[in-house]
């Protein structure tokens, strides 16, 4: 019993280790682009950060009633790019759009979208050293949602790119090294399971202690029983408890 609840809280403090991230883009976002700030660092330091390699343009999460010929794959709301629009602050939600990662991660995954205007998806994946380790791509129908997958290790960033005027992106996942157990702030699941394994541990010693501290009166009153000249011998078959 010992080892199953030390089991429990060494894989409750490992989870946020092998479970990595996710991110949805579930943020009660505006419809329409002039309403919209271009996406950011709001993920970080958990999450990746986005940004375009162009100063003026940049993607923007987006909601799913602003009429893109698809749906969101979760929720409502999807990260969004038309290079014929303009943002809040002037600029043009367009692509490419640059995904990178403060420290290094593995498995990376995201939906890609078929909008009424037919894109065709490229997600070029770079190491920490920025050396491409390869491109992954995908040509949606209308409607559909694609992954855009890549299973490697020691990644740093993303490049996303397409080739019509509309695009949209949806669920990006990716894993973490166990070195990534050192993060400051965990997923509230992980929170809750690490709790839950301290509690066990700390139920564990409680008991144990409770055990040892009762073993001695336990054993003198056996003792007492066999010796004292005024105990009745007891009958065969009784049992102590």
């Amino acid at each position: 019993m010992h080892l199953t609840y030390k089991a429990a809280l060494l894989a409750a403090l490992t989870l946020p280790a092998l479970f990595g991230g996710s991110i949805n883009f579930e943020r009660s976002a505006p419809c329409v682009f002039l309403q919209a700030e271009p996406l950011g660092n709001e993920y970080t330091p958990v999450g990746p950060a986005f940004y375009s390699p162009i100063p003026s343009a940049g993607g923007a999460v987006i909601g799913q009633c602003g009429n893109f010929g698809i749906n969101a794959r979760s929720g409502t709301d999807f990260l969004a790019f038309n290079n014929e629009s303009t943002l809040i602050n002037g600029k043009s939600p367009a692509g490419p759009e640059v995904i990178r990662f403060s420290t290094p991660v593995s498995n990376i995954s995201l939906f890609v979208g078929g909008t009424d205007t037919s894109p065709t998806y490229s997600m070029d994946v770079y190491d920490v050293n920025t050396i491409l380790r390869g491109t992954v791509t995908a040509s949606p129908q209308i409607g559909k949602w694609l992954p855009l997958a890549y299973n490697t290790s020691n990644i740093g960033l993303l490049i996303l790119s397409y080739t019509s005027n509309i695009a949209v992106v949806d669920d990006l996942s990716w894993d973490n090294p166990v070195t990534a157990i050192d993060n400051p702030v965990p997923e509230p699941g992980a929170v809750a399971l690490t709790g839950l394994g301290l509690a066990l541990l700390a139920a564990t010693y409680k008991r144990d202690t409770a055990r040892s501290s009762a073993a001695p009166h336990l054993t003198a009153d056996i003792r007492s029983r066999r010796t004292s000249p005024y105990t009745k011998t007891p009958a065969a078959g009784t049992v102590y408890r």
